[in-house]
């Protein structure tokens, strides 16, 4: 406890209400008024679930003490509004002599309540004072002694079914092989937060799969055939779920007429409960005769799941779009020029706005892809129904590559593989701040949820727990060849500059689990008009153990909080038309 520093504008308080509210009657139950000289100051702190507003409920002073006691209440006082219940919050006893303007602490009685009270001059010449208070505007604490805060979300811990909770200091600490215990920044109505993540740890398990179906309950999954028959869907028209159990419609070209169903529920409410969907055409229509080697058990789930889990179906309805002038890729290959129809029926927004228009560069008109610079944060966009993996029994994987150009003058942009989810996929493009350095910064990295700390964030203008695995300027490349095939970058850098950046990604050799990341960087050329290939100006080449990531997933594009142009998307494109027109498969 120590001696009040303003001692003087606190012997100002024993002349007036002060810390009490100025319109406080201070009028006990007998008719007693609570003389000014007995409270000098406080300062009292409670969670929101106990009130807003603090009252002192009764005084008490004797030849030997000194006594105190809180109530808080949801209403104010002053105002004559409702006041809701009274709820004790606290006590002090203070044995004399007293020491005026002192601070003394509150002892509570209600969690997270706290505070202190300086006591004035009256305290010594009194000893026979016992007021009580049951009217709360004689007694209700200014504003500006009170200070109400949001409750902690996580009281306690405890186990369900059982009345022990842990409170104060809780050390988690989980067990290698099973359970995972870390710290990680998640992003709560729109503010990153530090969370703590409960889970299986599958990357130090002996067998993650054993681990899984350890937790997966009687039934196990439904792809192994362990349910109880007509217990579990597991296909609609031969289409299998995706690993969260969704399965996504698209009705394309068709008029069709969608109606919401409602049913009653065992309390008698309306409830939703589906969907018509009413189409112009039958199954007879459009059915062909049924091929029983459509439907394919093969669990995409599994670790062991090749590159072709990605149903047939899925890319079907986008069929359509292709033009006649291009030829028809297999459901296995992407090839976009963002010329044709919408690319949106088959690339995803993940995050952020995306948007298709014509844009001019290099006296050439075009349709591209462009990031929205409104949004500020990371912006995603996925071809999320070709799955992608590599194989160790086939020595060949997949490839993604995209023309980049950003057009703002703190800029970025990247080709995604291995997405899984907004904190875990791969990436590869360049970043670049043309107000200060032209020539920017090339790299490829991991997106992770565990790596979110400020060393961890990366410079040129990216954050967001975004890892670099390589990086370096692209003059630092000794091979490195502009556009007028001599010097390492053009006179504006990589600033509104078309880049072309290749990903591959294979075993490194047959029968290998480790994966070699071949990502290279190259001054574009417009494919469509039938133009070879410029080399490559710079390249990273590493590799990935299973150990350290698991190369599966979809493919996209990302920036973060720039403005983007995008063209010539491709997964697995062998080919590109010789034409404007469009590829979309």
């Amino acid at each position: 406890m120590g001696e009040a520093v303003f001692s003087g504008w606190q012997n100002r308080n024993e002349n007036r209400n002060f810390p009490l509210h100025d319109r406080a009657t201070k009028l006990s139950v007998s008719g007693v008024k609570l003389p000014d000289t007995i409270l000098a100051d406080a300062h009292i702190a409670l969670p929101q679930s106990a009130g807003r507003f603090v009252l002192v409920s009764s005084v008490g002073v004797s030849e030997y003490l000194v006594s105190l006691t809180f109530l808080a209440t949801e209403g104010d006082p002053i105002s004559g509004g409702a006041l809701g219940a009274f709820i004790p919050m606290g006590v002090m006893t203070v044995q004399k002599p007293v020491i005026p303007y002192r601070n003394y602490p509150i002892s509570p009685t209600y969690p997270g309540f706290g505070g202190w009270v300086a006591f004035g001059n009256g305290v010594a010449e009194t000893d026979n004072l016992a007021l009580q208070f049951i009217d709360p505007k004689a007694t209700v604490l200014a504003s500006k002694i009170v200070r109400s805060y949001k409750d902690i979300p996580v009281q306690s811990l405890g186990r369900l079914g059982s009345d022990l909770a842990l409170t104060g200091l809780v050390h988690l600490q989980g067990q290698p092989g099973l359970i995972r215990i870390r710290k990680v920044v998640r992003t709560i109505d729109g503010v990153n937060k530090e969370v703590l993540v409960l889970g299986l740890d599958l990357d130090n398990a002996a067998d993650p799969t054993a681990l899984l179906l350890s937790f997966a309950g009687p039934c196990g999954r439904p792809e192994q055939r362990t349910c109880p028959p007509g217990k579990a869907i597991l296909t609609i028209n031969g289409v299998s779920p995706d690993c969260a159990g969704n399965i996504r419609i698209r009705i394309v070209g068709l008029d069709a007429t969608i109606v919401g169903v409602d049913a009653i529920d065992t309390l008698g409410n309306l409830v939703a409960s589906g969907n018509i969907v009413d189409l112009p055409v039958g199954l007879d229509d459009v059915c062909a005769a049924l091929n029983p080697t459509r439907f394919d058990p093969t669990d995409i789930c599994l670790p062991s799941s090749s590159s072709s889990s990605s149903d047939s179906s899925e890319s079907s309805p986008s069929s359509s779009s292709v033009s006649s002038s291009s030829p028809s890729p297999s459901p296995e290959e992407y090839c976009e020029d963002f010329e044709g129809a919408s690319p949106f029926d088959v690339l995803i927004p993940k995050q952020g706005d995306w948007r298709v228009a014509t844009v001019a560069h290099l006296g050439e008109t075009s349709q591209r892809l462009i990031s929205e610079r409104g949004h500020f944060g990371p912006q995603v966009i996925i071809h999320d129904s070709l799955y992608k993996a590599t194989d160790p029994s086939i020595p060949s994987g997949y490839d993604v590559e995209a023309t980049i150009r950003p057009i703002t003058e703190i800029g970025n942009g990247h080709v995604i593989f291995a997405y899984k989810s907004l904190d875990d996929f791969w990436f590869a493009g360049f970043s670049l701040n043309a107000v200060s350095d032209v020539s920017g910064l090339l790299y490829v990295g991991r997106k992770s949820a565990d790596r979110t700390t400020a060393l961890d964030n990366w410079p040129s203008g990216l954050n967001y727990g975004y890892f670099f695995a390589r990086a370096f300027p692209p003059s630092a490349d000794p091979g490195a060849v502009g556009p007028g095939g001599g010097a390492p970058v053009s006179d504006d850098g990589l600033f509104s500059t078309d880049i072309r950046v290749t990903v591959t990604v294979e075993p490194i050799a047959l029968g290998s689990s480790i994966n070699l990341v071949k990502v290279s960087y190259a001054w574009n050329d417009d494919r469509s008009l039938g133009i070879p290939a410029a080399p490559p100006f710079a390249s990273f080449i590493f590799t990935v153990s299973p150990s350290d990531s698991d190369l599966r997933g979809y493919c996209g594009l990302g920036v973060v909080g720039s403005e983007t142009e995008f063209d010539d998307f491709g997964i697995d494109c062998p080919v590109w038309p010789s034409s404007s027109s469009s590829s979309s498969a």
